[in-house]
């Protein structure tokens, strides 16, 4: 359970190992560029990694382009919910384990803003009972809209495909679903 930071004049690599959390960092500064070379970890069994940089800017919010992923468990996102929510969502008997790839570019504050690329892959997931197998989720976000989001399974004897677009600008965010 030991916490290494080591520091230059624009350098920082950390390394925390503990029970329930084991983190590794090495972010480079270069100018205005924070660039991540490893951001890895694990907190209980939610395991997290990401790459890329941050432009940093003395007038607005940082500009990201990351690539992250993370794998967990269903079950296991209770216990970092809200007090309220925890409820609603443990009553879904959520079950399996989805592994997400995500690319992310645009300002740090306004995710809306982002373009984003994002996968989520599950061999099997269950809600209220309900299997899912073979999981495949994308979704791309360009100009404040969701413009490819696909999902395809299958289900029981079947398959499902679903394709949708949503406007994350509008009040209450529309989208259409297929």
């Amino acid at each position: 359970h030991a916490l290494y930071i080591y520091e230059g004049a624009s350098d920082a690599v950390a390394t925390l190992d503990g029970q329930d959390v084991q983190l590794k960092v090495d972010i480079r500064k270069n100018g205005d560029t924070l660039t991540i070379n490893e951001l890895t970890g694990k907190y209980l069994n939610i395991a997290f990694g990401a790459s890329g940089n941050a432009v940093l800017s003395p007038v607005g919010p940082p500009a990201l382009n990351i690539n992250t992923t993370m794998t967990f468990r269903l079950e296991d996102i209770v216990v970092l919910l809200p007090e309220e929510q925890k409820k609603a969502f443990g009553a879904l008997k959520p079950s399996g384990t989805l592994n997400v790839s995500a690319a992310i570019k645009g300002p740090a504050q306004d995710w809306k803003r982002w373009t984003t690329d994002a996968t989520l892959q599950s061999a099997s997931v269950s809600i209220l009972g309900y299997t899912a197998n073979d999981l495949h989720i994308t979704v791309g976000q360009r100009d404040g809209k969701i413009n490819n989001l696909t999902a395809d399974a299958n289900v029981y004897d079947g398959k499902l495909h679903a394709v949708g677009s949503g406007a994350l600008n509008g009040a209450g965010i529309p989208f259409d679903l297929a």
